[in-house]
C-alpha cells in the first residue's frame, strides 16, 4: 500500500479570531472567558470543535466550529438593544473575513438567536451565533 503521512493543524483558529477581531476596534471586549468586570459589554469566544472539511484526503482545509456570545454590558431587558448592536457589527465582520485573505476562506453560521443568561439577575441580554470558520493550513507547514 500507498505511505500515507497524516498533516496534524497548524491552524491557530482561535489566535486568528482575537487577531482578526482585535484590529476592527469594535467598542468590545473579546474574551475567552467571562470577564471580571461585567459593566461593559463582551464577546466570549468558545471552540467548540475542529474536522477535516470535505475529502478526507485534504487534510489541509479545516472546518472550526466556534461559538460567540455576544453581551450586553447593561442589566435586564434594557441591554438588548446595546447586544443587539454588538451581534450585528459581529455577524458583519465575521462575513467580511474571508474577503481579507487573513487565514479563514469561509465563513458559515448556523444558528443565532437571542438568549437571556439567566446566570444573572437580571437576565442579562445574550446573542448566540452558532459558526464554522474554513481556514486551509499554510503550504509547507
Amino acid at each position: 500500500g500507498r505511505n500515507r503521512r497524516r498533516i496534524v493543524s497548524t491552524v491557530n483558529i482561535e489566535g486568528l479570531v482575537f487577531t482578526y477581531l482585535n484590529s476592527l476596534s469594535l467598542g468590545i471586549a473579546i474574551t475567552p472567558e467571562t470577564p471580571d468586570n461585567q459593566t461593559q459589554p463582551w464577546i466570549k469566544v468558545t471552540m467548540l470543535g475542529t474536522r477535516t472539511a470535505g475529502n478526507q484526503n485534504a487534510d489541509y482545509f479545516h472546518d472550526f466550529h466556534v461559538q460567540f456570545d455576544v453581551y450586553a454590558g447593561t442589566d435586564g431587558p434594557e441591554g438588548q438593544p446595546e447586544a443587539e448592536g454588538y451581534y450585528q457589527d459581529l455577524r458583519d465582520a465575521l462575513t467580511a473575513w474571508p474577503e481579507l485573505d487573513q487565514g479563514v476562506s469561509a465563513v458559515r453560521f448556523t444558528n443565532a438567536m437571542r438568549l437571556p443568561d439567566p446566570a444573572f439577575k437580571p437576565s442579562r441580554q445574550r446573542y448566540m451565533l452558532d459558526t464554522h470558520l474554513y481556514a486551509r493550513q499554510a503550504v509547507g507547514s
